[in-house]
């Protein structure tokens, strides 16, 4: 008799849907890690920003084709997908205007765009924020940013029960403001001190060349 083969469940989830997903077709979603990463001007959970007008089906697409990317990224485990979506307007392709707008907006305040967004990078401004406005896209985009952090206060607020865990929270989240805050210190002190140095050896330098 053969050997019978072994079955495993896995004991997280792959794949998760909801109404969210299919509620609007024409939309734009974020895929989100819980490691905060590093951009040129600061840290985001946003690894990727990207649009649809075919609904969960494109989004599934997406995250197939992206998965292998993201989960490249060093410490990254798992991630989720958020979904953002706007009011329409006739004649206009408003869901291409939503993601570029966000993309545009992540750039300008990270520096860069996401991790995984490899192609717009040379992106240009055009009429993206007569349609939106710039502090509700800052605004969403640290909304997402928070997301994993607001996930775990309502799991462990669950689990214990209690009021308190919003308080820890909010105490988590202006620690680690503070430390982001000391860190970009300590780079301007550090380039400060480079920049010193390299006086000093152009002025050591000189007096070397005016005394020989």
């Amino acid at each position: 008799m053969p050997k019978r083969l072994t079955i495993s469940l896995k004991p997280r989830h792959a794949m998760q849907v909801t109404r969210v997903s299919i509620g609007k077709k024409k939309l734009v979603y974020a895929i989100l890690v819980k490691r905060a990463l590093k951009y040129k001007w600061g840290r985001s959970r946003i690894a990727y920003i990207g649009t649809t007008k075919k609904g969960v089906a494109r989004i599934a697409q997406s995250i197939a084709a992206r998965a292998q990317d993201v989960l490249s990224i060093y410490g990254v485990r798992e991630f989720t997908v958020r979904i953002v979506t706007c009011s329409p307007k006739p004649g206009v392709k408003t869901w291409q205007k939503l993601e570029r707008a966000f993309l545009l907006t992540f750039r300008q305040k990270y520096g860069e765009l996401p991790k995984c967004n490899t192609q717009g990078k040379n992106m240009k401004q055009r009429d993206e924020f007569k349609y939106f406005k710039r502090d509700r896209l800052e605004r969403v985009l640290e909304m997402l940013a928070e997301y994993f952090l607001k996930e775990s206060s309502q799991r462990y607020r669950k689990v214990f029960g209690c009021n308190c865990m919003s308080r820890l929270y909010g105490h988590f989240l202006f620690w680690e403001l503070r430390l982001f805050e000391l860190l970009k210190l300590g780079e301007r002190m550090v380039l400060s001190c480079l920049k010193m140095l390299k006086v000093e050896q152009e002025q050591m330098s000189t007096v070397t060349r005016h005394h020989g």
